[in-house]
């Protein structure tokens, strides 16, 4: 280490691990990106099934940890929830039921270190969503599923670990509708729902899976942020609402005269 060191914490698991956390500062030179037309910029559309789907239509190989442990983490705290209290049969249960959940907490976390370095040191930029995960959680019955992806967790990598190598990560605004925006005409579809896996773009026709066309927009909202050239969305659907009055416009003058 060259920084200066701040404090040390002794911690101890359920399952019986002790670690030690060591806390340091250092400053570091953070130069971040030079913004140049050749940039790497990587789009990424949050996905409960895929973990994420990118501006390609890729997608990492993600498995739902907590839900494939799942049969086993009940088992395990059926036989703790049977045992005597204070016994030794409870103890020796409770340390079996820490270690599926020490199992799943590592795995989960291996995943989200592994994929977040990688993209980290393929790409410059990464522009990702402002996502309420919490509220996800807790407004539309995924709970769960919102959990066994870790997807906070892999959102922190990739900030600090960008800070570190001098990249960059972009989160687009709140407000911006990179689902429900067609990436090749800039219509913005309101009427789409969560069921809807298929954009069908109701300007243009454009097809395309819904995640893919999100991070897509994503991509291309990075672009724009960072001054690259990407063109501004056409309001196309406040447009068609415009010619549509015109065309009754004209009818009810036919009508009258």
């Amino acid at each position: 280490m060259n920084g200066k060191l701040k404090q040390a914490t002794v911690s101890r698991t359920a399952t019986g691990k002790y670690f030690v956390s060591i806390l340091f500062e250092q400053e570091l030179a953070l130069k971040g990106v030079d913004i140049t037309p050749d940039l790497k910029i990587k789009g990424l559309d949050c996905s409960m099934a895929s973990f994420y789907v990118d501006d390609e239509g890729n997608s990492p190989a993600y498995e739902a940890i907590y839900r494939k442990e799942a049969k086993k983490l009940a088992r395990r705290q059926r036989q703790f929830s049977k045992k005597q209290k204070g016994s030794k049969n409870q103890a020796k249960a409770r340390l079996e039921l820490a270690l599926v959940h020490e199992r799943i907490a590592n795995k989960r976390k291996d995943f989200t270190h592994k994929l977040s370095t990688s993209l980290i040191r393929d790409y410059d930029v990464i522009v990702v969503e402002n996502l309420n995960l919490k509220a996800m959680a807790q407004g539309l019955n995924l709970g769960k599923s919102v959990n066994d992806l870790g997807y906070g967790a892999f959102l922190q990598q990739l900030q600090y670990k960008a800070l570190w190598n001098n990249k960059t990560v972009i989160e687009a605004d709140k407000w911006f509708a990179s689902s429900k925006t067609c990436s090749k005409c800039g219509f913005v579809y309101k009427g789409l729902t969560l069921s809807d896996r298929v954009f069908n773009c109701p300007s243009c026709g454009f097809e395309i899976d819904r995640d893919h066309n999100a991070g897509v927009n994503l991509k291309n909202y990075g672009l724009k942020e960072l001054g690259l050239g990407q063109p501004e969305s056409k309001p196309v659907e406040t447009s068609m609402h415009k010619v549509e009055s015109v065309k009754q416009e004209a009818l009810k003058s036919l009508a009258s005269g």
